[in-house]
C-alpha cells in the first residue's frame, strides 16, 4: 500500500461496522492516533479519506483493500 492509493476500507469495532466504502490512502497512521503495532509484527494503521462523507479516518491495514494503485 502506498500513499494515493485507491482503496476499498471499512471502519470496524468489535461488534460493527462503522463505515465502509471507497476511499484515498492518505499516510501510514505511525502512531499518531493508535498506538503502532507494525513494530510488533501488527499491520499499520493508515488514514483513509472518504469523499463519500468528506472525512478522514484511521484504519488498520488489515481492513482496507488496494484498488487501483497510484503510480
Amino acid at each position: 500500500m502506498e500513499i494515493g492509493d485507491l482503496v476499498y476500507a471499512a471502519d470496524k469495532t468489535s461488534f460493527q461496522t462503522l463505515h465502509e466504502g471507497i476511499g484515498l490512502l492518505i499516510r501510514p497512521d505511525e502512531g499518531r492516533t493508535y498506538v503502532d503495532n507494525s513494530k510488533y509484527g501488527g499491520a499499520v494503521n493508515w488514514e483513509v479519506y472518504f469523499p463519500d462523507i468528506t472525512e478522514t479516518i484511521v484504519i488498520s491495514g488489515d481492513d482496507i483493500e488496494v484498488i487501483n494503485e497510484s503510480r
